[in-house]
């Protein structure tokens, strides 16, 4: 009797074909058992212990929710300048300054600073000509790359 990955041949008479079709419903089975909850499937590690469940469908968010309001798009940041490029190298953080100057901490810890111009208006519509900046930094703050701050 010839056999097929180990069973009889009596177990698959179609041989390949019909072992795949086996395997396929019950992988089938097995993903509607999971999906209908009756079959709880452990997480590999390191969440093991913890079970899938079936979350109820008032809780997921199935229709993307219209951008109204403060999420509505606009193309405020089209007309955006680029401020110092290639003078100050990562400035990823800014701050306003008290006297309304501004402060840009680069990524090797130099704390640039720029100040408005006279004749500018510091509004919304100002470019990289309405600054003028430091050339050498005001003060050093060492190693290691800030992620945001502020003046008290």
């Amino acid at each position: 009797m010839a056999k097929l990955h180990g069973m009889p041949e009596v177990l698959f008479p179609g041989g390949s074909k019909s072992a795949g079709a086996l395997v396929a419903l019950v992988i089938a089975c097995v993903i509607a058992l999971i999906s209908t909850g009756q079959l709880q499937v452990p997480l590999p590690a390191p969440a093991h212990g913890k079970v899938v469940h079936v979350v109820p469908e008032d809780v997921l968010p199935w229709k993307p929710q219209p951008l109204q309001g403060d999420f509505a798009p606009n193309t405020r940041l089209y007309d955006a300048v680029r401020l110092f490029e290639g003078k100050v190298v990562g400035a990823e953080s800014v701050a306003v300054t008290p006297k309304g100057d501004l402060a840009l901490l680069d990524r090797y810890g130099n704390l640039f600073e720029a100040i408005l111009s006279k004749g500018a208006s510091g509004g919304g519509s100002s470019s990289s000509s309405k600054w003028v900046l430091h050339e050498k930094p005001v003060a050093k703050l060492g190693a290691g790359r800030p992620l945001g701050y502020h003046f008290d």
